[in-house]
Formats: structure tokens, C-alpha cells, sequence
């Protein structure tokens, strides 16, 4: 069983936890073979990460 004090953030925080995921699940992040784009696996997994990064 977690400490009260995790419990108790995690509730409060639940809302903003399921909007970044939201957030981030909408990205087509899906690793291509051969990226038109200078990151190793396209932009918008390069995308998806640069959203994480900045939401934490």
C-alpha cells in the first residue's frame, strides 16, 4: 500500500496526469524505417519526445 501523502497526490494530480497522456498519445509516433528527417526515428516520434521533455 502506498504512504497516504503519494495517495493523496496522486488523486490530486490524476486529471492532469490523463490530459498529458491524452497529449501525448495523439502524436502518430510510430518509428518509420527511413525517416525523411534528420531524427533517428521521424519527427514525430522526435515530436512526442520534445512533448514529454517539456511536460517534465
Amino acid at each position: 500500500m502506498l504512504p497516504h501523502a503519494i495517495q493523496v497526490r496522486i488523486r490530486t494530480n490524476t486529471p492532469q496526469m490523463l490530459k498529458t497522456l491524452e497529449r501525448l498519445i495523439a502524436f502518430p509516433s510510430v518509428a518509420v524505417p527511413h525517416p525523411e528527417s534528420p531524427e533517428p526515428y521521424g519527427k514525430p516520434c522526435a515530436d512526442a519526445l520534445a512533448f514529454m521533455l517539456d511536460a517534465l
